[in-house]
């Protein structure tokens, strides 16, 4: 388990300051209206990434038992906190799918990938298979950009307020490998990069829609751009 790591983004600040002009149906509502309509209610559900436990609540209130996963010690007490009858595990969904298996009927892991290093993005699809049961399913929440944007980008706070600049892949991964607060990276996938993760990982894709759309302004050179968020429920393929 690695206790010492801390979010780039501890009160989620950069995309409140950065993002504008959200229209579609919140991360909430989406997944309130999912779960409610799932034959049976999760019997045992992961939330992969809770952070301080923007959803954990949502998913407690339709899910049996809850277990809340995230490798910032601090950001997963809060989320104990709003959750308190959950389970917490402090560490990666890598190093908890290593230790077990088809344990969970439904895992949620929003706007995880988007922020995770590259070569750790194939790791977590893996894991997210070996964790779900046979008949379980995995709610994946995550940007993807719009044709003529960029994929990777770099939030951070700066003296003027916070600002969107276009990184490299290396800039990217160097920020996402050596976490500072203030210093968000991101990465908005194209779908066929989500289907082609998937199906290394042996993750079957049912479905795949947007959900959301926003925009936000790049510092230099300045433009305004636009993205959409999507969601995706997968479940365990043939290996």
């Amino acid at each position: 388990m690695n206790r010492h790591y801390a979010y780039f983004d501890p009160e989620d600040a950069i995309p409140q300051a950065t993002i504008r002009d959200l229209q579609g149906s919140s991360d909430d509502t989406l997944l309130t209206h999912l779960l409610s309509a799932m034959a049976q209610p999760p019997e045992f559900a992961l939330d992969a990434g809770a952070g301080a436990g923007r959803l954990s609540a949502t998913l407690c209130a339709h899910a049996d038992r809850v277990l809340l996963l995230d490798p910032d010690a601090a950001r997963l007490r809060r989320a104990r906190r709003v959750t308190p009858k959950a389970d917490v595990w402090c560490g990666r969904i890598q190093e908890y799918g290593a230790a077990y298996s088809s344990v969970f009927d439904f895992i949620l892991i929003a706007h995880v990938i988007q922020h995770t290093p590259t070569a750790h993005r194939l790791a977590i699809a893996h894991a997210v298979h070996s964790l779900l049961r046979p008949t379980g399913i995995a709610l994946w929440l995550f940007t993807c950009r719009e044709a003529g944007s960029p994929s990777h980008l770099i939030s951070k706070e700066t003296s003027h307020g916070h600002e969107t600049v276009v990184s490299s892949r290396i800039e990217f991964d160097n920020a996402a490998l050596n976490p500072s607060i203030g210093r968000l990276p991101v990465w908005h996938a194209s779908q066929s990069e989500l289907h082609e993760l998937f199906q290394e990982a042996g993750l079957d894709c049912a479905v795949f829609e947007r959900y959301r759309t926003f925009s936000y302004d790049i510092h230099s050179p300045h433009r305004q751009l636009r993205a959409a968020e999507h969601y995706a429920i997968t479940h365990r393929g043939s290996m």
